[in-house]
């Protein structure tokens, strides 16, 4: 939540190379505390039936959409709108991301996540467009 922010804000007073410093230690430090995690004992295996692939295709387009734009809006923020505090707007896009998969996760948990998919594209979907003010202010000046 708060390394994109960070990087970014570290990146636009400093340069890049504190932030690939950082991201190298932080990355690396992952690694060793994912090695010292405990070993949980294997389970007997379910029978194996597995689920059709075009069952799962629907869900996997959907979440690589979200990822897709997702991915495009924090990279091309910056160029989008030239006066706004990016490393700011960034961290309330990914609290509200954190906040938002909470709850999604408690309402899945309640009514299934089958449920809940559709909505999730819809709310999505309203999130990335745009909102008629930036259709009539013209593109962002040259950075």
């Amino acid at each position: 939540m708060i390394g994109l922010p960070a990087g970014l804000a570290i990146s636009e007073r400093f340069s890049t190379t504190p932030v690939f410093i950082l991201g190298a230690i932080v990355t690396s430090a992952a690694l060793v505390a994912a090695v010292r995690l405990p070993r949980t004992p294997k389970r007997a295996a379910a029978p194996s039936s597995r689920i059709p692939l075009r069952v799962l295709l629907f869900p996997m387009v959907a979440v690589g959409a979200g990822a897709i734009a997702y991915g495009g809006l924090t990279s091309l923020l910056r160029i989008a709108v030239a006066d706004l505090p990016v490393p700011t707007a960034l961290a309330v896009l990914s609290a509200s991301t954190l906040v938002g998969r909470f709850g999604a996760g408690a309402l899945a948990d309640r009514f299934g996540a089958g449920k809940m998919l559709p909505v999730g594209l819809a709310l999505a979907a309203v999130a990335m467009c745009p909102s008629p003010s930036s259709l009539t202010a013209g593109p962002a000046p040259a950075l």
